[in-house]
């Protein structure tokens, strides 16, 4: 679009800088029709004009001829663009606007829509929607930002890509530290990271990705936040499946879910709103059960992806790679695929309950409505109305028939608790039963010293028959004695002594603020947090531990009842369970819980005991307790090993 023919107008002419721009890129992202250019001058801002063509008229100094110029963005590819500058025409077809982290401080323009170059200092300026006076701490150094504008704001819209978002069109991002990848010619989105060849576990089908980069990273560190750490200018979250959750208008953070109230994991009792700032972040998705590899042997390398939260695809050598969370000495290690992302608990894990839990939570059938917290099993804070809430195990909307049937909204009130944890979680209520005389209560009164055994767990008791003992401040609980046959399996005939004690116990009622309640054996070494481990995967079910494959049936060292199961028991059990004295009382504990319709966790890692598969030299590393160990030398010489030595003494709490 030049022309010769023209005069100059008369007169001096203002002179205006143009900056080229790109056909295809100012129809797409200015909005301009067909026909219909667009005009940007230097200094000044945007303009649309119609046909025909404005002329600008100027003599080329040196030239007999007028050059009449007009900078269009509508016409074939083939078009120069000028700069009329004192008079002398300079060809600007190689000029572009700025865009990514490239300096805009010669062009002072920037590509990408709605953004503005800012001056940072006298050496470098970029393109970027808004800007901060002094030291911006997303930015690669501290020098402080002046934050004058350079050139005009590019027209549109801010509008680059978040992720999920595709960002074939814009090729760029709207968080800090994220690229736009490309999935293949129908998608890409905006990610931190890409491996290339294999596909996203976090997207909505298996097909692989081509991780082509599409425009320039965004500036900055990803500013997406993990567990324990403030979101509220984020709004995003690391861990999959996470949420930015409000607590107060001074915090917020990443959870998996949240309750509003009080949490247990928190350091203090200031209840959380809830409010969600942002959305999840992305987790793994349903076809990776059905298309990835399982980790039981058989190669990865086909699929590239892991069927199990946190493995990975390493390659062996170039023929076989297997699904591992680390990889073995003497592979090649080179990862196929992402490793695929550990699921979000359902509720937040505690080691144990806070201090402040135990002053301001309520206890069993008292009112929480300030509190909104409950301290005890399975209870739960619910609203019968804006006046009234209760600690109580379960709550149906309605007329209550225990209230006068008054109208109650059953709504939650903060947390539901799952046991009294003082030392850890799941909590541990244990007992041993002791002769009142002999070996036994030697071994007790060293355990309790030093507070090793079932001192560690959460709350403890011991029992003794027709009397009573008193143990490290301990005083023992009385139950009524029975007389020792010989049993069917030729081992002690005491399931009356048992039962006894049992009765003991439910009447004691310290179970009923436990998750767990284990008879231990006076001679079992025990180690309470192996114990925690081993029963945690199980919270909330009515279960009981089979703990020997020989007989398939419990062993007496060591018994495990969960909250349910031994609810049932005291419910039901001698309605339901006869107890022959010929019959040892595991023998009869285990044919009663299968009565009762308890469920059976084969755990035979739990205990390792000479009388079944053997104590392994107490160096297993993962069982919870080793029999029989009956003097103070030999129990402590196998808890030292069992521990490397490293056994940290547990206070007692009376």
């Amino acid at each position: 679009k030049f022309s010769s023919s023209a005069s100059p107008p008369s007169g001096s002419a203002s002179l205006r800088r143009w900056r080229p721009m790109a056909a295809s890129w100012g129809q797409r992202e200015l909005g301009a029709a067909p026909g219909e250019p667009l005009y940007e001058a230097v200094g000044g801002p945007a303009r649309r004009r119609p046909w025909p063509w404005r002329a600008l008229g100027l003599a080329a100094a040196g030239s007999s001829a007028a050059l009449v110029a007009a900078a269009a963005v509508v016409g074939s590819s083939g078009h120069s663009f000028l700069r009329f500058d004192h008079g002398a025409a300079t060809d600007l077809s190689a000029v572009t606007c700025s865009r990514g982290t490239d300096s805009c401080l010669s062009s002072k323009c920037c590509a990408e829509p709605g953004q503005q170059c800012y001056q940072q200092d006298a050496n470098f300026a970029m393109c970027r929607p808004s800007c901060t006076p002094g030291p911006d701490p997303t930015f690669s150094d501290g020098t402080p930002w002046t934050c004058a504008t350079l050139g005009e704001r590019s027209a549109g819209e801010y509008a680059c890509g978040k992720p999920g978002q595709d960002c074939r069109s814009s090729q760029c991002c709207a968080d800090s530290g994220m690229q736009c990848y490309q999935k293949n010619e129908s998608f890409a989105t905006c990610k931190a990271e890409c491996v290339a060849g294999g596909p996203d576990l976090t997207d909505i089908d298996g097909t692989p990705w081509t991780c082509k980069e599409l425009g320039a990273r965004t500036f900055g560190e990803d500013l997406c936040v993990s567990e324990n750490e403030d979101c509220r200018q984020s709004a995003c979250c690391r861990q999959p499946g996470h949420t930015c959750f409000e607590k107060s208008k001074g915090w917020a953070t990443c959870k998996a879910s949240c309750t509003p109230g009080p949490s247990f994991s928190d350091k203090d009792g200031t209840p959380w709103t809830c409010r969600k700032l942002g959305k999840p972040s992305l987790s793994t998705q349903p076809w990776v059960a059905q298309q990835c590899a399982d980790g039981n042997g058989a190669s990865c390398l086909a699929q590239g992806c892991c069927k199990a939260a946190g493995e990975q695809c390493f390659k062996k050598d170039d023929y076989y790679g297997s699904c591992k969370y680390d990889c073995p000495a003497g592979w090649s290690c080179e990862t196929v695929g992402t490793r695929t992302p550990s699921q979000p608990a359902a509720e937040e894990a505690i080691s144990a309950l806070p201090e402040w839990a135990f002053s301001q939570c309520s206890g069993a059938e008292t009112g929480c409505l300030k509190s909104r917290c409950c301290m005890g099993m399975d209870l739960q804070c619910y609203e019968k109305d804006e006046h009234w809430a209760q600690c109580k195990p379960s709550c149906t909307p309605g007329p209550h028939a225990d209230d006068k049937n008054a109208s109650w909204t059953c709504n939650t009130l903060g947390p539901r608790t799952m046991g009294v944890a003082r030392k850890g979680s799941p909590s541990l209520y244990c007992f041993s039963v002791l002769r009142r005389t002999g070996y036994e209560v030697g071994l007790m009164q060293a355990q309790f010293a030093k507070g090793a055994g079932i001192a560690g767990c959460d709350d403890y008791n011991l029992l003794t028959a027709d009397g009573t003992i008193t143990i490290g401040g301990s005083k023992s609980i009385y139950f009524q004695g029975a007389p020792t046959t010989v049993s069917v399996d030729n081992t002690a005939g005491n399931t009356e002594l048992f039962v006894h004690a049992w009765d003991a116990v439910i009447n004691a009622g310290v179970w009923r603020n436990h998750t767990y309640t284990l008879k231990v054996d006076p001679d079992a070494v025990f180690l309470p947090d192996r114990a925690r481990t081993h029963l945690r995967p199980y919270v909330g079910q009515k279960m009981f531990v089979i703990n020997c494959p020989l007989g398939d049936m419990v062993f007496g060292a060591l018994e495990v009842f969960s909250y349910y199961a031994l609810n049932e028991w005291a419910t039901r059990g001698h309605q339901v369970c006869p107890a022959p004295n010929n019959w040892g009382e595991d023998k009869y504990m285990t044919h009663c819980m299968d009565l009762l319709g308890v469920s059976r966790i084969h755990d035979t890692g739990i205990l390792a005991d000479n009388l079944c598969t053997g104590n392994h030299n107490c160096q297993d590393g993962t069982s919870a307790a080793y029999h029989p160990f009956k003097d103070v030398g030999s129990w402590f010489a196998c808890l030292s090993r069992a521990t490397g030595g490293t056994q940290t003494p547990v206070v007692l709490k009376q």
